[in-house]
């Protein structure tokens, strides 16, 4: 009978983990509000409201932590800016240029795009049904709001990790 790794928790482990690439990449990445990491928590109950303000933190901390200034740099040094593209887009574009690994490359940039997918939609930018049934589809596939963002942290986590891993 397999055992559970009871010893891995993806919230501190992501918090971990990006302070770390603080610490070893900060012209990649860096918390513009320290308060953020802090803030940020598993939610407590099936609220609506509360798993939309957990979405719109991790937003704020991971995916607006990406620093473009650096990004774009190394996208000119490669030949493959282009800037009409956001944050998330750009880092992909150099992942494809020097060549990594597909899945590698898709297990980084989807968490990200993920949550900017979910916190554009579900903070206010799209109709109420279209957020209903994204709310939905996720529930059909996780069983509650609270599952799915553990499992969304977990993603992050990794694709945090991969991106220490990555020579940029």
């Amino acid at each position: 009978m397999g055992k559970c790794d009871l010893s891995y928790e993806p919230l501190s482990a992501l918090k971990k983990a990006l302070k770390d690439l603080e610490e070893e990449k900060p012209d990649l990445w860096s918390c513009s509000d320290g308060k953020l990491n802090q803030q940020l928590h598993y939610p407590v109950t099936d609220s609506l409201k509360e798993w939309i303000d957990e979405i719109h933190t991790l937003d704020k901390l991971v995916v607006e932590g990406l620093k473009k200034p650096y990004l774009r740099n190394i996208a000119i040094s490669l030949n493959c800016y282009d800037n009409k593209v956001g944050t998330i887009k750009l880092l992909k574009k150099i992942l494809e240029t020097k060549e990594i690994d597909s899945h590698e490359i898709n297990e980084i940039i989807s968490p990200l795009e993920d949550i900017h997918f979910l916190r554009t939609k579900l903070a206010g930018h799209s109709s109420g049904k279209e957020a209903d049934k994204i709310r939905k589809d996720l529930i059909a596939k996780h069983g509650d709001l609270r599952k799915h963002f553990r499992n969304l942290v977990e993603k992050t986590d990794k694709s945090i990790k991969g991106m220490k891993r990555i020579q940029l």
